[in-house]
């Protein structure tokens, strides 16, 4: 399995040839997403790619989905923090009609306020069931303690984001798609049975250059707030558990050299059944059904989180805390072993490379790894740097960035009766 990188004539092709016949899954990509806007206008990019799936100045999207749907071809829109991406995955005979919708949605959307407030409308169903979701709740209060506001780390509440959305109006939509071009700055990325050559000169007779325009960054990284002990509770009435994290920010992105002993000394802590937390908390205690532990707020160029996150019955939550804390000082005190590294570094490359047989997950990591700020071909390097990390490297990295005096405790449920 290689990569081919090819330059066309306006866009860059990043193409992987696996052994699956018959079909390609991809995305189109453009950096056009939340950072690229003000800090006020961050939903603009989501709500533009949803709006994609709708009508389109030459068709209305039932008539879309029946060329798509009788084809068997899936399309899908999304935004991020970098990117507005166009998702899919086709017949290799339907290259060409798959390219030709891709083209239509991306280039002449109708963006009607009717559509609009249909969108509206789910998102609304959405964030209100994301506003009495317990693990929705816990991550947003507890990454307020963390990250200074406006940081890319911050989730929104879903208040806020109800608040937002409901704001952006057709006009803005209009305006946003106006300010970007949709060719020059873009990239390809297919896997499956792809012909590079024939994929450049079919997307090459859809898409060309409207104009040079390119958005430039209006948001950047913002400093963590000082590391300091923490708590704070969301009270949700009438839930059965209460949902927990607890941890801190640290100095780590990801691209320190610290990254992956840090993320290799969690995933021994709590990173899947057979590690710490699972063992003790959950099997030998019978606390809870799910603890475990892991890195977060990867945002780009942003330090991260590590936090131990867990979902309890509320009569439970401080015999389940009191757990996490003897084995975190624990593991803070005496790191983990050569066993127990060993054993984490077969069980991540495993997962990895198994889940390397499906285009669909070579295609999700390559673009993670591009999100991340990384080039396509680290998708060839994961492995080799999770084996190169060597014990003392992990154990000095619990020393160096666990603080237990300095953790940030953040739970949402029903802790009133």
């Amino acid at each position: 399995m290689s990569m081919n990188i090819q330059q066309g004539n306006h866009q860059t092709f990043y193409t992987l040839k696996t052994s699956h016949t018959g079909f390609i899954t991809g995305a189109y990509v453009l950096p056009v997403g939340s950072a690229y806007l003000s800090y006020e206008h961050r939903m603009l990019p989501a709500i533009f790619a949803s709006m994609l799936g709708y009508d389109t100045e030459k068709h209305t999207a039932d008539e879309l989905y029946e060329i798509l749907e009788g084809r068997g071809i899936q399309v899908s829109h999304s935004a991020s923090l970098e990117y507005l991406m166009i998702s899919f995955r086709c017949c290799i005979q339907d290259t060409a009609q798959l390219i030709a919708v891709i083209a239509e949605q991306l280039m002449c959307p109708k963006l009607d306020k009717k559509d609009l407030d249909s969108l509206k409308a789910k998102m609304q169903a959405v964030l209100a069931m994301q506003d009495d979701d317990t693990g929705t709740r816990a991550a947003v209060a507890f990454n307020e303690q963390l990250f200074a506001d406006k940081s890319f780390n911050r989730l929104d509440d879903p208040k806020a984001m109800l608040s937002i959305s409901s704001q952006v109006s057709v006009e803005q939509l209009k305006s946003y798609h106006a300010s970007f071009d949709c060719v020059t700055n873009g990239f390809w990325v297919v896997v499956g049975d792809v012909d590079a050559k024939a994929f450049i000169s079919q997307v090459e007779q859809r898409f060309s250059p409207q104009s040079t325009r390119a958005l430039k960054h209006q948001r950047f990284a913002v400093p963590i707030k000082p590391v300091k002990a923490a708590k704070a509770h969301v009270e949700i009435a009438q839930k059965t558990s209460v949902n927990l994290m607890l941890g801190h920010a640290t100095t780590v992105d990801r691209h320190h050299e610290d990254f992956y002993p840090l993320m290799i000394a969690l995933d021994a802590l709590g990173g899947s059944f057979s590690a710490r937390l699972m063992r003790t908390v959950r099997d030998e205690e019978g606390l809870t059904y799910s603890v475990g532990s892991t890195v977060g707020g990867m945002k780009q160029n942003e330090t991260l989180s590590w936090y131990v996150y867990g979902c309890f019955s509320p009569e439970l939550l401080d015999k389940g805390v009191a757990a996490i804390m003897k084995q975190l000082q624990i593991w803070k005190k005496s790191g983990i072993t050569e066993e127990e590294l060993s054993e984490r570094k077969q069980g991540i490359t495993g997962r990895y490379l198994v889940a390397q047989s499906s285009p669909d997950a070579i295609l999700r990591d390559i673009l993670s790894f591009i999100e991340k700020g990384f080039g396509a071909e680290e998708i060839f390097n994961y492995t080799h740097r999770i084996e190169s990390v060597a014990l003392d490297q992990v154990n000095a990295c619990i020393q160096k960035y666990i603080e237990l005096d300095k953790l940030a405790c953040v739970t949402a449920g029903t802790l009133k009766t």
